[in-house]
């Protein structure tokens, strides 16, 4: 027999995931922490985690972080929540996009080539729901950030259309995964 646990009457039932799912669509974002790191082939790479600062979905993936630490000390923040900006001369452009618009949202901030300067500046984001084929070939979905823009043009920004499956599996060797602007890193280069 099940012993019955000292909370079972001022406890929320949780039905399904347990956790709301980001719409897609525009959101004030926040950055919570950024790093070097190395692909799994060798690239220099910013690893960005982020998360939504306004309206109901604020907080959405530090809540699931905090959620998911309480099971497991060795959790780790919700990969939805985390961008990837590849270093290196080809992707100089890419950066530098990214930093202006950064520099543009956050008034006070100057790049001065230091990554964990990064933590606590704000964005508009632009998310995008994304369908996929599991590995058990069932059709799933989740919302990525695949654009980066400045605060000001959050109003104006488009609420892109959903990614089919067949797009994401059509054979473009990124798995599904983008990164901000559109620029979808290779498989290889994703670090875990």
């Amino acid at each position: 027999m099940i012993n019955k646990p000292m909370n079972w009457d001022n406890t929320a039932a949780v039905i399904g995931s347990g956790y709301k799912n980001l719409p897609a669509g525009n959101y004030k974002c926040k950055i919570v922490g950024c790093e070097t790191t190395q692909s799994r082939s060798g690239n220099q790479m910013l690893k960005i985690a982020f998360d939504v600062v306004e309206g109901e979905y604020s907080g959405i993936y530090m809540e699931r972080f905090e959620n998911a630490k309480k099971s497991n000390a060795d959790a780790k923040y919700p990969a939805v929540g985390i961008y990837y900006q590849l270093l290196g001369d080809e992707h100089t452009g890419r950066l530098k996009g990214l930093i202006q618009c950064l520099e543009m949202s956050n008034p006070q901030f100057k790049w001065g080539w230091d990554e964990k300067a990064l933590k606590g500046l704000f964005f508009a984001g632009q998310f995008r729901e994304e369908e996929y084929y599991n590995q058990n070939s069932e059709l799933r979905s989740s919302t990525k950030l695949v654009n980066i823009y400045p605060l000001e043009e959050l109003p104006n920004l488009d609420v892109l259309p959903k990614k089919q499956a067949a797009e994401v599996n059509s054979g473009s060797g990124n798995n599904g995964w983008g990164n901000a602007f559109g620029n979808a890193a290779p498989a290889s280069d994703i670090p875990f």
